[in-house]
């Protein structure tokens, strides 16, 4: 998926042999961190997205993959140094891992659709009583839409979803405000049911 403003690659990580395809592209620190994940899916979500990080960078840095630098801001946010100034964002869930790039700060976070989870509960913890989730589909869809927001940021789960509030809503954009510095965003959705995942970016 490509536009004027970011770059989306989504991948289908339910095949085994992604990680005989992407090892190729990743560093040595890499391969060992790969390893160390017991679940295969959690390899292959961690497999797919450095390679395609690191095969966009090294084409911008004229450098061979093993050369990339990855560095990590104050909350772990990951970036890298480059000339084009472009800026990327992680997220995967079971089965699909997604990357976006963009010259702007960006947030992308993708779920599952097919996870059955009690979100009443989570719904009371991390939600403002104005949000309406009537659905299974609702809660995934305001879900992503904090997430890209704080992913956005670069703070991530250190600012509470509760401090950021769904205000307006249709299908394809969602907008927030984080309440805790007084900030309107507009989300974008990419609802897509019949693949069983959803996804939003923020830039």
């Amino acid at each position: 998926m490509l536009n004027n403003d970011y770059i989306v690659v989504v991948i289908d990580t339910n095949n085994s042999f992604m990680i005989n395809e992407c090892t190729p592209y990743l560093n040595k620190n890499q391969i060992e961190i790969m390893f160390r994940y017991k679940k295969e899916n959690d390899r292959i979500n961690y497999a797919t997205t450095k390679a395609v990080v690191n095969l966009l960078f090294s084409r911008i840095e004229k450098l061979k993959y093993q050369e990339i630098r990855w560095q990590y801001g104050k909350y772990n946010k990951p970036y890298i140094e480059n000339k084009g100034k472009i800026k990327f964002n992680i997220s995967h869930t079971k089965g699909c891992s997604i990357v976006t790039f963009s010259r702007n700060n960006i947030g992308v976070d993708i779920e599952n659709l097919k996870r059955n989870i009690d979100y009443s509960e989570i719904k009371n913890n991390f939600f403002m009583n104005s949000e309406k989730i009537l659905t299974l589909n609702d809660f995934y869809k305001h879900w992503v839409s904090k997430e890209a927001y704080l992913k956005y940021k670069g703070v991530g789960l250190t600012q509470s979803l509760e401090s950021v509030e769904v205000i307006d809503e249709n299908d394809n954009v969602v907008k927030v405000v984080d309440r805790k510095n007084n900030i309107q965003k507009e989300i974008l959705i990419f609802d897509k049911e019949k693949e069983n995942f959803i996804f939003a970016i923020c830039y």
